[in-house]
């Protein structure tokens, strides 16, 4: 992705845009910036390069810099910038690559590491592919970059982890495998150890019917009855003769799982096989004599026991070694002494099943305690000795340690049980399932897991079980084992010796109650290291090994990226708590009603405006509240629901504390995830009429003192007295008034302001403002409805709270709310007007920024949040399946590259809409004007669409012409709007339909119309098809793709044309959609 000249900036100056007659003006900065956010935020580098010129990019997003580091002005200005970050292995590979694709002009998709500006090594996938016009011809090279570091990492840790089970399954003795379920039974899977243990290869063993072929003749019949069986029970475990290599039979001990589909039909056979002729040699020998037996017994590699009736237990001393005691140890012991207690019942049914003849061999598994406390698993064959009466004498027993078996079985168990839990648990119940699975492997009795934030330098410990500490609250790090983890980055086992050397060296300290053992193993994702999982013992009756460790440190590498998934999610939830924190902090009350008039948000604000309670607010119903009938409110409801507009009005009421408040509520109609709300915003505008309140109370003073000075002409002078003394009394509030007070003549002249309206309007001094005309403050646009609100005020006496936009001294404009009285003289005629201004610029910005928020996030999720994802998800299920070899079968790989390349263009596709409407928008559309023949340009767009237009047989014509359609147009342009059409007529149209396009020519015009046989437009929603993001597939309840831009930007099109486009249509007949543009360029 090459370097070059910094391009003209995307964003700039774009058009006043109504969308769907509902929402106000919005300046030109706010709507260029709106629709170049959406290709900005994407979550990756998307960039455009040069078709004309190798090396030379366009436009890169801002997304560069949080995934490199790099801004993107500097990224364009260093021509070699690309090629120097592009890791050394990597780079002639890439570049190569780079180049091929541009000189083939063929589509390029690598994979490659890159240096960031802090030094780190990240992965990313790079795609790039050439973008044409209708015609064929190169535009541009569109790209995406994408950040693949976290997956690159997940498949080495996979990797890793496959390498560590192989290992794991060839060191035991016994192989697995699986085969088909179907009659053959066909091995499709067996464990490297096979030619170990058997003298065959992996390749002897897979061919098909060798597994057959190899049972011994008299054990076929038998073995297949089994198998038959198996598909019922899901479950067995079977014993027969195998030919090995060397020529010899040899028994197997054959275990068998049956898994099968969502439908219950068999879909695989997984196994666990181990060679028992060592067992089945000792039984056969026991049988043929006692001092055989005794011999065998003995000396056997296999663990023998002796069980009496009483459960006093004789072991051989195989059996010892394998729980960790001596002969004398075990001497005078019971079986239940060794036993896990878990399997305690199981045990003693199998023994009683003998006794009672109902049958003569138990084969089961159990777990037995070891001397140091860890738990073995053992396969048991039991049967009963009797003397020459049929007294029952004893047990006998055989027992073979299938623990690492165990262990495989139980780790896949035990991981997904874990993923399971992290799709359906919180992070609470997620860290109880980790505890119980875990418990399924080793002692769990003490198990915390600890977590550390680096930038706030806290550990924190969300989970912990312990017979003897408490849950500690979150802390800064010490010298605990745990943070010896996390400095280290290395799992740790450490007994009470190891421990204190430990302690000795200054490494850690002791932190709670002292263990006797203690291990923990870190929680990393990549490098970065985020928390411990950790276990300990205070009994030696339970000690853990390294055997113990290794597998903690497995299992803790599996379920950190679903443990860092949930934390990821809980911050997400935590971002949406914070948003409306937001809400509920705002000085303005905010409350939301769903279509039936039910309260479904309230902040405090609104709370604390009306003395009540958030908790009562919610419970009501505005169409059953009293006050809003009495006060007009639930009148404005009503109206802003039916019709969709803005509605306010200012009430005067009181609060539930009895204090008297005025109210300025405004009703907004938002229509979000297919249902209707009401948005009803209320200011407290106590203070301002109380205000308002005095000053006619001045003003009614005035009056009275005019009167009274006519009078008393006579005390004329002491009348002048107590004049000045009142005016200086109601100057000094007047002055310290935070609104703007005037007094004009009937004409309009100031004659008395305070200092407040010199501040509004960028005065010194009231004194500079005295003989100016007040409706020379007010804009232009906006003085004829104050002139008609003055002579309402001169009719009615006041008027109140009405909106202009005013000017200020240097021409700049701010939002006022204005109420004006007139004041009468002492015969009752109109003397002088009154008038309170408020600056509103603030209440303004709040109340836009409340539709602008809510309006970005509808269109936001909308159009990009489902569009993008869905595609990116296919995209990526399509990939994993071929990545993982999951798919053998070639025609299918194809498909599924066929598939995965169709979601690319449709993701291409969106981004390229989204970018075109960047440009109209932003005055960034240049037409190349030249005389074309309208009608060559039908034709090729037609012809472009008919291999799409026949898989689903429908006919495209064009209707014959006897008149010129030679006009002065962009032909590409022209090219894109009626491809757009004729695009959206095949996908509304049924199987066998038609669509004609014809053109006409008259009074300095062409005319185009695009006839459609589809399922038609619903008559309402006609008006809306050229709206941004609308899709009549939604209206139809039809699954379209598509950002819901394509109508409209062939509306720009046309229009910057000096034409229009219209459309006409009947549900279930069809439309037809027609663009006039005129002959002449200008016309």
């Amino acid at each position: 992705m090459p370097k070059k000249p910094t391009p003209e900036d995307m964003g700039s100056n774009s058009h006043n845009q109504s969308i769907g007659g509902k929402k106000p003006k919005i300046n030109n900065l706010t709507m260029g910036v709106r629709y170049r956010a959406l290709v900005e935020q994407v979550p990756a580098v998307i960039y455009t390069d040069s078709a004309e010129k190798i090396y030379q990019t366009l436009y890169i997003n801002p997304q560069l810099k949080t995934i490199t580091g790099y801004d993107p002005a500097e990224w364009l200005s260093d021509d070699d910038l690309w090629e120097k970050i592009v890791f050394p292995d990597d780079r002639e590979r890439v570049m190569e690559e780079y180049l091929r694709s541009y000189t083939a002009k063929v589509p390029s998709i690598s994979e490659y590491r890159i240096i960031t500006r802090d030094g780190r090594i990240i992965w990313v996938s790079d795609e790039t592919r050439l973008i044409r016009d209708k015609i064929g011809k190169p535009l541009f090279w569109q790209g995406i970059m994408v950040d693949i570091t976290a997956r690159k990492q997940a498949e080495e840790e996979i990797h890793r982890a496959k390498q560590r089970m192989e290992m794991l399954v060839t060191s035991s003795t016994v192989m697995l495998y699986t085969c088909n379920a179907f009659s053959d039974f066909d091995a499709t899977f067996v464990s490297d150890n096979i030619y170990v243990i058997t003298g065959y290869t992996k390749e002897e063993f897979l061919s098909k019917g060798f597994w057959a072929n190899h049972i011994h003749p008299d054990d076929v019949a038998k073995v297949f009855n089994v198998l038959s069986a198996l598909i019922e029970n899901n479950y067995h475990k079977h014993e027969y003769r195998f030919l090995f290599k060397d020529g010899s039979y040899h028994w197997m001990y054959d275990e068998l799982k049956l898994f099968k589909d969502n439908s219950g039909d068999p879909i695989e056979i997984f196994g666990t096989w181990s060679d028992i002729t060592a067992r089945k040699q000792a039984e056969e020998a026991l049988n043929q004599s006692e001092d055989k037996f005794k011999y065998v017994f003995d000396y056997s590699n296999v663990g023998k026991s002796i069980t009496s009736l009483e459960g006093e237990i004789h072991l051989n001393k195989a059996f010892c070694e394998m729980l960790g005691y001596s002969l004398e140890e075990l001497q005078g012991k019971r079986w239940q002494d060794i036993t896990y207690p878990d399997d305690l019942e199981l045990s003693q049914t199998e023994f009683d099943s003998i006794l009672s003849g109902e049958k003569e061999t138990a084969h089961f598994t159990k777990r037995y305690l070891k001397k140091n406390g860890s738990i073995i698993w053992a396969d048991i064959s039991t049967s009963l000795r009797w003397d020459n009466q049929g007294k029952p004498l004893y047990f006998i027993s055989a027992e073979i340690d299938i623990t690492e078996r165990k262990q495989v079985e139980m780790v896949r168990e035990v991981l997904y049980t874990i993923s399971q839990a992290a799709v359906t648990e919180n992070l609470e119940d997620l860290y109880l399932s980790i505890h119980r699975a875990l418990g399924n492997l080793m002692p769990v009795d003490n198990f915390y897991i600890a977590f550390y934030d680096p930038e706030a330098d806290l550990l924190s410990f969300p989970y912990t079980v312990d017979q003897r500490d408490e849950s500690s609250p979150p802390r800064k790090p010490g010298h605990g084992l745990t943070e010896y983890v996390i400095r280290t980055g290395c799992p740790l086992l450490v007994d009470q010796q190891a421990f204190t050397q430990l302690i000795q060296q200054g490494e850690v300290e002791l932190v709670g109650a002292d263990s006797v053992d203690w291990v923990g193993v870190p929680l990393k994702m990549g490098e970065e290291i985020f928390g411990v999982i950790a276990l300990q013992s205070y009994t030696e009756r339970v000690r853990f090994s390294q055997a113990d460790m290794k597998m903690l440190e497995f299992v803790s590498a599996q379920i950190t990226p679903v443990i860092e998934r949930k934390l990821t999610q809980q911050r997400i939830a935590d971002a949406l708590e914070f948003n409306l924190a937001l809400i509920d902090v705002s000085t303005m009350g905010i409350v939301a009603y769903d279509s039936s008039g039910q309260c479904i948000l309230a902040n405090e604000a609104i709370a604390r405006i009306l003395g009540t309670t958030r908790e009562q607010v919610l419970k009501q119903n505005y169409n059953h509240i009293e006050s809003w009938r009495n006060s007009g409110l639930l009148e404005s409801a009503h109206e802003t629901a039916v019709t969709g507009n803005e509605t306010r009005r200012e009430i005067h009421t009181m609060s539930s504390f009895g204090k008297e408040i005025w109210l300025d509520c405004c009703f907004t109609y938002l229509f979000s995830n297919g249902k209707s709300h009401l948005l009803l915003t209320v200011n407290d505008i106590s203070i301002p009429k109380q205000a308002e309140v005095t000053l006619q109370a001045y003003a009614a003073k005035l009056e009275e003192y005019n009167r009274d000075l006519q009078d008393l002409a006579i005390e004329r002078k002491q009348a002048e007295i107590v004049a000045l003394a009142s005016e200086a009394k109601y100057r000094a509030l007047v002055d310290t008034s935070p609104d703007g007070i005037t007094m004009t003549d009937l004409e309009g002249k100031l004659v008395l302001c305070n200092q407040q309206t010199a501040h509004l309007h960028g005065y010194e001094n009231p004194e500079a403002m005295c003989g100016l005309n007040v409706f020379e403050l007010i804009a232009p646009e906006d003085r004829q409805l104050a002139i008609q609100n003055a002579q309402k005020t001169l009719d009615e006496g006041n008027v109140t709270n009405i909106e202009y936009i005013m000017l200020r001294k240097d021409g700049s404009r701010f939002p006022a709310e204005l109420s004006a009285a007139i004041i009468r003289d002492t015969v009752g005629a109109p003397a002088t007007f009154i008038a309170i201004t408020r600056d509103i610029t603030e209440r303004m910005l709040a109340m836009e920024a409340e539709k602008r928020l809510i309006q970005l996030k509808e269109e936001f999720i909308a159009s990009v949040s489902h569009d993008l994802r869905t595609p990116l998800f296919s995209l990526k299920g399509y990939l994993d399946l071929l990545r993982n070899g999951k798919v053998n079968d070639s025609e299918v790989q194809n498909e599924f590259l066929t598939r995965a390349s169709v979601d690319v263009d449709r993701l291409m596709e969106m981004v390229n809409e989204l970018l075109d409407v960047s440009r109209l928008e932003n005055n960034r559309m240049v037409l190349n004007w030249e005389e074309v023949d309208l009608e060559t340009v039908i034709l090729e767009v037609l012809q472009s669409f008919r291999d799409q237009a026949n898989v689903r047989r429908i006919s495209l014509t064009s209707a014959p012409l006897d008149i010129s359609l030679i006009a002065e147009v962009d032909p590409s342009r022209m090219r894109r709007v009626l491809a757009n059409l004729v695009e959206n007529a095949i996908k509304f149209s049924d199987v066998d339909g038609g669509i004609l396009v014809k053109g006409e020519s008259g009074n300095g015009n062409i005319t185009i119309d695009v006839i459609d046989q589809g399922c038609g437009i619903p008559a309402e929603d006609c008006s809306k098809v050229f709206d941004k993001f609308y899709q009549v597939g939604h209206t139809l309840k039809k699954n379209r793709f598509g950002t819901g831009l394509g109508l409209y930007i062939s509306k720009q099109i046309v229009e910057a044309h000096g034409g229009s486009i219209a459309v006409k249509s009947q549900l279930g007949i069809g439309s037809t959609f027609t663009i006039t543009i005129p002959v002449k360029k200008g016309i």
